[in-house]
């Protein structure tokens, strides 16, 4: 005969949960969260950049919410923080304290958003069917043609 199970007593000790770890940043998202910064940091310029930037533009789900968010709250970031999920609010507070450290310019701006592009297209290469990769590879050299016509401005 086996002994009755018993439940553990609310006053035995549990074990505590283990520790939270830190919300590791997805490697391809900072160059995002930089942009976004600066797009925060010259609204002018950069609040525009929020509704053109799409879907495919960016690497991580985390990464479209945060640009949903900055659409809504680009005046106030920090507005409604406390009812995101952590990850978001963790993405929100960097990105608005990144956009307090330096005024980005139009040209830089307008850079970084044709640099999201073509990480958008180069991640949608890899994946598509042959004939699609061509009219993609197409759109992506003329991005890159962009980027070099931007960049020798700057040099």
């Amino acid at each position: 005969k086996s002994a009755p199970k018993t439940r553990p007593s609310a006053t035995e000790e549990t074990p505590p949960p283990p520790p939270r770890r830190p919300v590791q940043n997805d490697p391809r998202e900072r160059s995002e969260r930089i942009f976004l910064a600066q797009c925060l940091s010259n609204a002018p310029v950069g609040r525009p950049y929020f509704e053109k930037l799409q879907d495919g533009d960016l690497s991580t789900p985390l990464m479209r919410e945060l640009r949903d968010h900055l659409k809504k709250h680009a005046e106030n970031p920090l507005a409604d923080l406390p009812e995101l999920k952590p990850e978001l609010q963790s993405a929100v507070t960097e990105v608005a304290m990144l956009s307090e450290r330096e005024h980005a310019s139009a040209e830089v701006i307008q850079l970084g958003f044709l640099q999201l592009e073509k990480a958008g297209l180069d991640r949608k290469i890899t994946g598509a069917p042959g004939d699609h990769k061509a009219e993609i590879e197409l759109k992506r050299q003329e991005l890159i043609r962009k980027i070099g016509e931007l960049s020798a401005e700057f040099a």
